[in-house]
């Protein structure tokens, strides 16, 4: 069985969130972006839905869970090395998260809704703090430039729709000279590229908005700092192999053809996975 997200999947599915695996069967290999990497039981591995993946794996069983990407990015000073971490069963934060992940499904049937809520909220501390120190061995950046990275990443994701976002509104914000902050984003292709892809993923939320909520897509490409509908869609084609028309039909498509009536767990899955936004995150 060979799973792959492409950027086409990715554009369609429209997920920010993260897999947290446990095996308890089986294993797997693959390559999470650029990186391969391997899983067998007892690991604990971390895939982000919002990046390219390919796995190779036989039958397998495993315990996953589904979380916001920002809620374990954004503590961390080097996120982008965290597609495809593994934390190894022999490790001892790969068998403090492995416990812990069993533990969660082994007493969620028993809780209430409302005290399942609460007990994810802290899932996500607990496994936020263990992956930490995994991923700052990863890091080519020094502690004090990786807290202020993150600062600035928080500060662009919340004035993405501000027509002046750019270098010189980012440098006046954190007193910061161009060279310094060129340098800071150089592991992620630049600033401008970072702006554009966060871009990108808002107007891509936007495209797979049911009707009549949804804007033209001439209206998406504004809102998002685009010059011009042309503009965008080249940008949003070159990221997701298709175009923004093709993006929202496909969510159209998916949408109607989903089941009509679904059961009562159905339904508090998908109120619960709508909650897992970044937008809805406790701050």
């Amino acid at each position: 069985m060979t799973p792959r997200r492409t950027s086409a999947t990715i554009a369609r599915s429209a997920a920010e969130h993260c897999l947290i695996q446990v095996y308890l069967d089986g294993g797997c290999t693959g390559t999470a972006g650029e990186r391969a990497f391997a899983m067998r039981i007892g690991d604990v591995g971390v895939l982000d839905l919002a990046q390219p993946l390919a796995v190779e794996t036989t039958a397998f069983s495993a315990l996953t869970l589904v979380i916001p990407r920002a809620g374990l990015i954004l503590p961390f000073k080097a996120p982008e090395f965290l597609h495809g971490l593994v934390l190894p069963a022999a490790s001892a934060i790969g068998t403090l998260l492995n416990d812990h992940v069993r533990s969660l499904h082994a007493q969620l049937p028993g809780l209430s809704i409302k005290a399942a809520a609460a007990v994810a909220g802290g899932a996500i501390g607990v496994i936020a703090a263990g992956i930490g120190s995994a991923l700052d061995a990863c890091a080519p950046i020094d502690e004090p430039q990786g807290a202020l990275l993150d600062r600035i990443k928080n500060f662009i994701d919340r004035k993405l729709d501000a027509a002046d976002l750019g270098t010189d509104l980012i440098c006046d914000a954190f007193g910061l000279s161009r060279s310094t902050l060129y340098r800071l984003f150089e592991p992620l292709g630049g600033v401008a590229k970072h702006v554009r892809d966060r871009r990108l993923a808002r107007a891509l939320h936007d495209l797979a908005a049911s009707q009549p909520d949804r804007p033209r897509i001439a209206d998406i490409a504004y809102h998002w700092g685009f010059g011009s509908e042309a503009a965008f869609s080249r940008a949003f084609r070159a990221a997701y192999g298709m175009t923004p028309g093709e993006a929202r039909d496909t969510a159209e498509r998916m949408r109607q053809s989903a089941p009509k009536d679904v059961g009562a767990a159905e339904r508090v899955l998908e109120r619960w996975m709508r909650s897992l936004t970044p937008g809805n995150l406790p701050s």
